[in-house]
């Protein structure tokens, strides 16, 4: 083979692969190839939730540990510390917002 005909070859391999690279594909999607995935597919169940309460569970427990630790913590007659009165007057608040967030939480489920 010349060197004429191996250039000429090259040049016409080129010529074909840029072709190919340039052409741009057709899609040809089946008219039924949606109901042939949807046949295939298991039957959806109905999906069943149940309302879950895990806050207000948490907050009756919580609600409880602060009465234990109000009781704990309950001033003696022989008197208390400042950060011993100031720790008190915390978990007393937390006890009362608890408290009032379970009754305006209860209130709202009941009215509707």
């Amino acid at each position: 083979m010349s060197e004429m005909e191996i250039n000429q070859d090259d040049a016409m391999l080129d010529a074909l692969i840029v072709q190919a690279l340039e052409t741009q594909p057709q899609p040809a999607i089946p008219a039924d190839f949606a109901a042939r995935i949807a046949s295939r597919l298991p039957a959806r169940k109905q999906a069943s939730f149940r309302p879950r309460y895990f806050g207000l569970a948490f907050s009756w427990i919580g609600a409880i540990a602060l009465i234990v630790a109000l009781f704990f913590l309950a001033p003696s007659p022989a008197g208390v510390s400042s950060a011993g009165a100031w720790i008190e007057l915390f978990v007393c608040t937390q006890f009362l917002c608890l408290v009032v967030w379970m009754a305006l939480r209860a209130h709202r489920t009941y009215k509707a």
